[in-house]
């Protein structure tokens, strides 16, 4: 069984990793080549684009109780998206977070609504037999009048 506590000093936590992934957006050139083909609720890492690996690095924690987080904010062409992600340390498909421990992590990484109406929810493995909950929301609409290179 996964556990997570919340204590003051975990929020400090990742109110400093929200700050730090929004300091550093990822622009649209570096995150467009690794763009899903497809709406898939899973990926596996075969389906998985070449050069996914080289992704820009999000902002990882680690909980005590075997939860890690990973936080990014994207330039898309929607506009800046939040994206998180939530796994345990434990592999295999069913050993995801259960909807009240993720929806509550959403909340504490900003996520406003949970699942998202302006965003979706997947399930990706990342390494073989870990798999990760990801969560995209729209943060910053783009304006009608603008392009992304």
């Amino acid at each position: 069984m996964t556990m997570l506590m919340i204590t003051p000093e975990i929020e400090s936590e990742i109110a400093a990793a929200i700050a730090k992934a929004r300091a550093n957006v990822i622009p649209w050139k570096k995150v467009s080549p690794l763009a899903a083909a497809h709406d898939a609720f899973l990926v596996e890492l075969a389906d998985r684009k070449p050069g996914t690996e080289l992704r820009p690095p999000s902002v990882g924690l680690t909980f005590p109780g075997g939860v890690t987080a990973a936080i990014s904010f994207e330039e898309q062409p929607a506009g800046i998206l939040r994206h998180v992600s939530f796994a345990t340390g434990y592999p295999g498909k069913k050993r995801l977070l259960n909807p009240v421990m993720l929806a509550e992590l959403c909340k504490l990484f900003g996520v406003r609504e949970f699942p998202p109406t302006q965003g979706r929810v997947w399930v990706e493995e990342f390494q073989p037999g870990y798999y990760a909950i990801n969560v995209i929301e729209l943060e910053v609409e783009r304006p009608a009048h603008t392009v992304v290179q």
